[in-house]
């Protein structure tokens, strides 16, 4: 659940409150700790397990709402956690719905827009502003493919 909710960009917040709101439903005693692409989880009363998730984050809004329907689903008793986490494990490894050069071009139009209309920017910064969004979009795309990248990229 955890690494559903990091991979598609569910806030911080709501991330920690979510986990903790399952533990006690499940019956565990769940404490969160979160930093940007690592997650700190300790189940038992004791303390003495910490568990690491590392996620990289992509913005998929589509992701995290199936994420959210499928946690409130087994917190509602209407789908067991072994069901849940079956499909969950098919969100993370399904292929995602626009390629990464249509991401990295809807990027850069965000980018356009925002430095235009947001910030007042002339023509040019805008320009520059696609250019710059437009790359960092596909890094991030290269981050989430290479285990080599991913470390300088971060």
């Amino acid at each position: 659940m955890a690494k559903s909710f990091m991979k598609f960009g569910s806030p911080t917040h709501h991330i920690q409150r979510l986990l903790e709101i399952l533990g006690n439903e499940l019956g565990l005693e769940v404490t969160c700790i979160y930093l940007p692409s690592i997650m700190f989880l300790v189940f038992d009363k004791d303390k003495r397990k910490v568990t690491l998730i590392r996620q990289n984050i992509v913005l998929n809004l589509d992701g995290a709402l199936e994420a959210y329907k499928v946690y409130t689903r087994v917190l509602d008793n209407i789908i067991s956690v072994k069901r849940g986490d079956k499909i969950l494990n098919h969100l993370l490894t399904r292929p995602p719905i626009h390629s990464w050069w249509r991401r990295s071009l809807y990027n850069g139009i965000c980018s356009f827009t925002l430095c235009a209309t947001q910030f007042h920017g002339s023509f040019i910064d805008a320009i520059v502003a696609f250019v710059l969004g437009a790359i960092v979009t596909a890094l991030s795309y290269a981050a989430d493919h290479s285990p080599t990248f991913e470390d300088v990229y971060e």
